[in-house]
């Protein structure tokens, strides 16, 4: 029941879970909080420091220095198997928070039911559900492992410590899996409502008041299966197999969320807007200085009006743009199909719906 992996497998384990944890997420939670432009709903955010707490869990033999050689202090070991083991309930559970969320709002946009019913209920329990999943298995493993601390060990998980427990780790299986299940379902059935109604979706163009975003749909789905093919493979690992692989591919599940999220366009355009400021307030002139604070004034005090002034390129300006700037949304385009129209919910990039007032011309023919 001994995992076998190399020195090497053991290092690409550490980067994988060191890198998205302590660098990668914290700074795409830093981005959104700080940009004044982005918006994210509050189960993108919970499902973030999930992985976190994952990446830090699993860093603690790295930080005692108790990674390779002798075997970690029993009170250490217990800690951390305490807190991977209740890894796979928590992440199934923050995931199936943000793809309900994804779920409830589709299925309210083409219901046309009122989005907002029992919102902040319905929020929390999100929110709270992955850290109560936390505090049951952690304490279960807690207990399981010390009083029987013969179980508690590094050497036969060889990259973390684990507790050698037939019981617990089914009940940690069963759990897990049937949440990845329901959260598989929901999927299904969100690419199943978007497929239905593609031409609406296609014929409604996404604006403030309107539409459907595609892009974040196909991103929650794709995300979603990484991360069920990931879990599953951990679930594997928790029956101790002598493969490594379940282990190294549950490590990458911190590096899909920067690399699906972390690219999505108004985050790439924040970073990007962050670092022109830098290089432009490093390299402009004093007259550059004055002519583009001229523009942040007007762009601040008139959002649908823009002073130039007649000396400044656009390419002088438009690195001083502020966060609050967004380019022209796209008109609405009349739908084809007279029988329904998007006119109420409206997925957003927060994952939230915005109300539009209906008038006659919305109105369901």
């Amino acid at each position: 029941e001994v995992v076998k992996a190399s020195h090497s497998e053991l290092v690409a384990w550490l980067v994988l879970n060191v890198w998205p944890s302590h660098l990668g997420l914290p700074l795409l939670v830093a981005t959104i909080l700080l940009a004044r432009n982005i918006r994210r709903h509050a189960t993108f955010i919970n499902m973030i420091v999930t992985w976190m707490i994952v990446g830090f869990s699993s860093s603690l033999l790295l930080y005692a220095g108790f990674q390779t050689g002798p075997e970690p202090p029993k009170s250490l070991c217990l800690l951390q198997a305490s807190l991977l083991y209740a890894q796979p309930g928590m992440t199934s559970l923050s995931a199936f928070a943000l793809v309900f969320q994804v779920f409830y709002v589709v299925h309210a946009t083409f219901r046309e039911k009122d989005p907002h019913h029992h919102q902040t209920l319905r929020k929390w329990i999100l929110l709270v559900l992955p850290y109560l999943a936390l505090v049951v298995f952690a304490s279960l493993t807690a207990y399981v492992g010390a009083t029987n601390t013969e179980m508690v060990s590094r050497q036969r998980r060889f990259f973390y410590c684990s507790v050698k427990s037939t019981s617990l780790t089914s009940s940690i299986t069963t759990f897990s899996a049937l949440v990845l299940f329901v959260t598989m379902i929901l999927e299904l059935w969100i690419v199943q409502l978007t497929y239905r109604h593609w031409r609406i979706l296609r014929s409604n163009e996404l604006n403030e008041n309107i539409g459907l975003d595609l892009n974040l749909l196909i991103r929650i789905v794709a995300f979603s299966t990484w991360c069920i093919m990931g879990m599953s493979l951990s679930l594997l690992s928790l029956k101790a197999p002598e493969s490594p692989v379940p282990d190294l591919a549950l490590a990458t599940m911190g590096s899909a969320v920067v690399l699906v999220f972390g690219t999505q366009r108004d985050v790439l355009h924040a970073w990007k807007f962050c670092r022109r400021r830098n290089s432009s307030g490093m390299s402009s002139s004093p007259s550059i200085h004055a002519t583009t604070s001229t523009t942040k004034l007007n762009l601040t005090e008139s959002r649908t009006s823009m002073t130039h002034v007649h000396n400044s390129s656009p390419s002088r300006w438009n690195v001083r743009l502020p966060l609050m700037w967004r380019s022209m949304e796209r008109t609405r385009q009349e739908s084809p199909i007279r029988g329904f129209k998007i006119s109420n919910p409206v997925l957003r990039e927060d994952m939230s719906v915005m109300a539009a007032p209906r008038t006659s011309k919305d109105s369901v023919v």
